[in-house]
This record gives structure tokens, sequence and C-alpha cells, in this order.
């Protein structure tokens, strides 16, 4: 069994799914800016949420989050969190191309918002500081590494965030260079959060000790479930498209197929036709890939991706 941590991120807008959720105590990240009914829900419950600060919401908004709000609220609610991303710069203006300048910028104010915010909270080692994809690695090398984690005392726990729009590979070559720049620093050993990353491909090759995911929720209300045939379209709104399981599995494909999903307490019909459940196939798919994950390096040329 793996001791990988997945941590659901998003809301379903499903309760019955939701429940489930909070009924078993899944791991969940939620958002400061996007999730604060979700948030308050699972506090009445008593239950911990890895809390994220929505930085990249507000930046698509043209908006600020006050840091001084968050560390507040943050602290109000401790007792209720299990980690708390610090606010990072997202570098640029929403929807307009980035300059080097406004990378390197946003990077060297991401830094100073965590040392802020890491000097006024009350359980600092709570707080999560973020290296992003497409920022310059010596920020990492000289900033966030001879910082960060030779920072005293050690940072126990950091996050890596590849851009989303890349191609799995691209992610992965540049996860391979961060790790082994982490293995090569003074805190070889620091806890890893890979922010939307949970390619099993990736997962395999990489030792983290945390990832998140909303593509439960976003495959299921697009039609989709996860499998391993990668992910399947079987909506039926969606009959008509080549791509749609009906047109892309033979007979005995398509026999086989609706035997796996039927050993999973499932129909196809029902997923078919019904977006709930979908989400509730897609949350017990990711329990059952994280329960049986491997973390040693990938052997095998598996590329479905999800």
């Amino acid at each position: 069994m793996s001791d990988l941590i997945f941590y659901f991120a998003g809301d379903s807008g499903r309760p019955s799914v939701e429940e489930e959720i909070e009924e078993n105590n899944y791991p969940k990240l939620q958002s400061y800016v996007n999730d604060m009914k979700s948030i308050r829900r699972r506090i009445d419950k008593g239950l911990k949420t890895f809390i994220d600060s929505g930085a990249f919401s507000a930046h698509t908004k043209g908006v600020e989050i006050d840091v001084d709000k968050y560390i507040d609220w943050l602290n109000y609610y401790d007792d209720y969190v299990t980690i708390a991303a610090q606010i990072d710069t997202i570098p640029g203006k929403y929807g307009e191309a980035k300059t080097k300048e406004d990378v390197k910028f946003a990077a060297e104010e991401s830094w100073r918002n965590y040392l802020y915010m890491r000097e006024r909270l009350d359980n600092p080692d709570k707080l999560l500081p973020v290296f992003h994809q497409g920022e310059d690695f010596k920020f990492l090398k000289q900033m966030f590494l001879k910082q960060m984690l030779d920072y005293r005392p050690k940072i126990d726990y950091i996050g890596v965030s590849p851009t989303n729009d890349l191609p799995v590979k691209n992610k992965i070559m540049w996860l391979e260079y961060v790790f082994d720049i982490i293995r090569k620093s003074g805190n070889p050993n620091v806890k890893t959060h890979g922010f939307g990353f949970t390619s099993p491909q990736g997962l395999k090759r990489f030792n983290f000790t945390s990832v998140d995911s909303a593509s439960w929720i976003m495959t299921a209300a697009s039609g989709s479930i996860h499998s391993h045939w990668g992910t399947l379209l079987v909506s039926e709104v969606s009959k008509n498209k080549p791509n749609h399981v009906t047109n892309r599995f033979n007979t005995e494909g398509l026999q086989e197929l609706c035997n796996y999903i039927e050993s999973r307490g499932f129909t196809l019909e029902e997923l078919a036709t019904n977006h709930v459940r979908r989400f509730s196939w897609n949350l017990h798919y990711v329990l059952e890939m994280v329960e049986n994950l491997d973390m040693e390096r990938c052997k095998s040329k598996q590329t479905y991706l999800w």
C-alpha cells in the first residue's frame, strides 16, 4: 500500500458525494477564495482540510487576497487546518503574455510573502511555500533551496506546481530536475506536495508526500470516467462523438468494459446517464489507484494519464 496522501480538490456540488467524502474523512483540498462554503461545512463537522490560498483564482479575477486577513483566518481556524498554501504571486496579468521580469518578480514576491506569513502564523510549520514550473531554477537553487530547504528551522514541507497546460512528459522532465536539486540540497528528505499532478506514471517515478487534483470532478462533469484504459467518454449525450466508448470499443471490448464497471458495483448505463454516479466512480477509482500505487520508479510503459 502506498503512503501517498491524495487530496480531493474542489467541490462536486452533490451532497451525496460530499457526504461520502466527509463521512470517511478522505483528505480534501479547498480554496480559500472559491470553497468557503465547503470549508465551513467541514469545520462544522470537525474535519481537517488542506487550505489552498486560491491565488490563481484571484489572479484570473484581477483581485488581490488580503494576506493579513488570510493569516488571521488561518490562526483562528488552526485546529481544522492540515496544511495551508502560502499566498503566492502569479506573474503578469491574466490573459497576457508573461515576461521574464514578470516571472522573476513573482518568484521574489512569493518568497517575501512566505516569510511574512511564516513569522505571523501560530503554526508556521503548516505553511506550504510553492515553487512553480516556469520560474528560473536559480530561484529554486539559490532561494528556495538555499533559504527554503536550508532555512532554520528547516522547512518540513514544500509545494511544487507543474504548469497545467503542458504535456505530462514536459512536467516529468521538470520534476526530474526539481527532485534532483532536492536530493542534492541540505534537506533531501523534505516532504513535497504536487499541485494538480496525478499522472500514475509520474506518481510512481517521484516520491511525493501528497498530491491533489480536481480532475475527478471535471472529468465526471464533462461526461467521462477514469479507468485503466485512460479517460473514457461515457455520457449518453455524447454518444455521437468518435471517442465515445460505444464508438471506440468493438463488441468484445465493450463487454469487457461493462464487466469491469459492474465488478465495481456500477453499470455503464448509469454512468452514461447519471453524472452523480460518475462523481462516485471517479472518487473510488482514485482511492483504488492510490491504494495500489507502487512508489518505486516506474518500470512499465503505461501512458494512460488522468
